[in-house]
């Protein structure tokens, strides 16, 4: 089965630290394609990078881990949210980590057949130093998310430290709270619950650091503490205990400073051997539910249904061989330089770039170099074997393959010299089927020889004998308006054969 594995690429995040050792072990029993929810993923997801660069055509399942306001599910689809926040009408289902958190969507009014629990897990990322110097023995970690009822937490946390451990020097509080939070609110906080319980808040045991860590020195803190308070979720605890931590407080209003003074009493909690046992629990989980959707689901009926509601666009089927006055543009061997201009024209799409024509593989080298998730689609096998020997993700076809790619479902789409290739009737197709396959946002960026260049239009274009014919600017610019598309850039080149360039953008998302 296809699943397209969409989620919060940030790892700050309990959620995201989980998928980057989950990404590898789904993709051994699936066919997985990882995608992150915004933007293009960090630096520091470039060892996945294949999962992410990986082509999906027309993926079963979507599950997603990320904010809401990037969530787009599909009707061909069956969407999973993972662990949400709040559910979402058009979702299939909902996983969570906790029994917890499944009674608290029930008791929002989710039916219960759309709720699954599954066990939590860690994802095994390594520790590394701790940010900060911690020289006494005993030590309470309370890692705080930049979530609405962030102060309301805050405040539990601290209204049970204060009377458990006031005056106490060898006892700490390590907070660990958004930059945002800001240190003078911090200390207005600290000042009036000190006022509250008569304390002298210069007394008090507390090390703050203000802003985000980077996960290896988040676990570093995680690994010099003893205890976690106020976990943000299962995952975040789950962590903990996989270090041989003690968790308390993940219902903040049911801990008292009885509980916390008498956790540092009970023998230490023993870490768990094989942090990867968690990990294929819930990886066997996850393939368990993946198999019943397999076998539960009618996917045929889902697409009969969208054909039904999908009107096909009647749009004007324009004569553009109509269109003779200006043709259009050929040019030479572009260099990496020159792709390198246009590579960064997709930078923020909202998805994966493919690049029709891809040749060799130069403007996928490049995407990599930035991290831009990108896949080559080419005619010739041995350009294809040639990709694929150079590790980047490429498949035979032409342009016609868009039209097995699933709608909306693409960030961009890169065609350097290829629609010079094509007929009037297929360069129309190879447009609105673009149109089709991204996503609210996303580009279309054509490039093509400049016909208005004397060398090119007496010889230059005809030295390729696969050519079929030039496409003027203004005759692109057509097509690309009469597609639906908003033109954002367009041009001539002003070095080689000053070749072609048009941008179109599909309206709406982030980018509309």
């Amino acid at each position: 089965m296809q699943v397209r594995y969409v989620f919060d690429s940030d790892l700050q995040r309990a959620g995201a630290r989980l998928a980057w050792g989950l990404i590898p072990r789904l993709a051994a029993i699936t066919e997985l394609k990882a995608e992150a929810a915004t933007g293009k993923p960090a630096e520091s997801w470039k060892p996945l990078y294949n999962h992410f660069s990986k082509p999906m055509l027309m993926p079963k399942v979507q599950l997603f881990d990320g904010d809401l306001k990037s969530f787009r599910p599909h009707p061909l689809q069956w969407n999973i949210l993972i662990n949400p926040p709040e559910s979402h009408p058009d979702a299939d289902e909902i996983w969570v980590y906790s029994p917890e958190k499944a009674q608290m969507f029930k008791a929002a009014g989710v039916a219960a057949e759309k709720l699954k629990v599954l066990p939590p897990a860690a994802g095994g990322l390594t520790a590394g130093e701790s940010p900060m110097d911690l020289s006494e023995p005993k030590v309470l970690l309370c890692s705080l998310a930049d979530s609405p009822d962030l102060e309301k937490r805050l405040t539990a946390v601290l209204s049970v430290y204060l009377p458990a451990f006031y005056g106490q020097s060898d006892v700490t509080l390590a907070l660990h709270l958004p930059e945002n939070f800001g240190e003078e609110r911090l200390l207005t906080l600290i000042e009036k619950l000190g006022a509250e319980k008569n304390l002298d808040i210069e007394a008090l045991n507390l090390e703050t650091w203000l802003g985000a860590l980077e996960p290896s020195a988040y676990l570093g803190l995680l690994a010099r503490a003893d205890i976690l308070l106020a976990p943000d979720d299962a995952l975040q605890a789950e962590e903990a205990r996989q270090m041989g931590k003690t968790v308390l407080g993940e219902e903040i209003t049911e801990l008292s400073a009885e509980q916390l003074k008498s956790a540092f009493e009970k023998p230490a909690v023993q870490a768990a051997s094989d942090h990867s046992a968690s990990l294929e629990a819930l990886v066997s989980s996850i393939n368990a539910q993946l198999r019943r959707i397999e076998s539960e689901v009618d996917f045929d009926a889902r697409a009969a249904r969208w054909q039904e509601l999908e009107q096909v666009r009647q749009g004007r089927k324009q004569k553009y061989s109509l269109f003779h006055s200006d043709y259009q543009e050929p040019e030479m061997q572009a260099r990496r330089q020159w792709h390198l201009r246009y590579a960064r024209h997709f930078e923020g799409v909202p998805g994966d770039v493919v690049d029709i024509g891809c040749g060799s593989g130069i403007f996928l080298e490049i995407m990599r170099d930035l991290g831009l998730p990108a896949c080559g689609v080419d005619p010739d096998p041995d350009m294809v074997e040639v990709c694929q020997s150079l590790d980047l993700q490429a498949l035979p076809g032409d342009e016609r393959l868009l039209s097995e790619w699933q709608n909306e479902s693409l960030g961009g789409i890169h065609a350097s010299h290829v629609i010079e290739h094509i007929d009037g009737s297929r360069a129309i197709a190879f447009v609105e089927n673009a149109l089709r396959v991204l996503k609210p946002g996303g580009k279309l960026l054509v490039r093509t020889p400049n016909w208005r260049n004397e060398m090119v239009r007496h010889e230059g274009f005809w030295l390729d004998i696969t050519h079929i014919r030039p496409y003027p600017l203004p005759l692109l610019q057509q097509v690309f308006t009469d597609a639906g598309f908003t033109v954002e850039l367009q041009g001539f080149e002003e070095f080689g054969w000053n070749d072609t360039y048009i941008i179109g953008r599909k309206p709406g998302g982030q980018h509309g």
